[in-house]
């Protein structure tokens, strides 16, 4: 499974970080992957998780849009946040914050190396997906919410 994980995640990488935009079919693969594995081995998805998936993708968008009223600058763009929202349904609600602690260590260990470099704003995305697939292979590459 995780090979069918790598696939998305490694597009939203690259393209980030070339273009600092997450496609949102990258996500939506991601997505649907999670919603059907359940079914593949014979169980059915966990509404939590479903709830949970929705909940932080709808508050996430709405604190970006909030920030970015009162700014005027970016701090997690809506790719950023559909990532989020279909990596919890690859993860499992139940590991959402391990994976956002994960991309977060990471994206602050890479901001303050940037910033030593005069360099303003960095793609968080790489280090979601670094996240999203560390959490599934320590599933045993199974996705985690069934």
């Amino acid at each position: 499974m995780l090979a069918v994980l790598a696939v998305p995640l490694i597009w939203a990488t690259v393209t980030d970080l070339a273009r600092h935009v997450i496609p949102d079919t990258a996500s939506a693969v991601l997505a649907v992957t999670g919603l059907a594995y359940p079914f593949l081995i014979g169980t059915t998805p966990e509404p939590v998780t479903l709830g949970v998936a929705l909940l932080v993708t709808l508050v996430l968008a709405g604190t970006s849009e909030m920030f970015w009223r009162r700014h005027q600058t970016e701090a997690l763009g809506l790719g950023d946040v559909k990532l989020i929202g279909a990596g919890t349904l690859v993860v499992g609600a139940q590991n959402l914050w391990l994976v956002i602690g994960l991309a977060a260590i990471g994206g602050i260990i890479a901001a303050v190396l940037a910033r030593r470099n005069h360099q303003k704003g960095i793609p968080f995305g790489p280090f979601l997906a670094y996240a999203i697939f560390a959490v599934a292979a320590a599933n045993g590459g199974e996705i985690g919410w069934h």
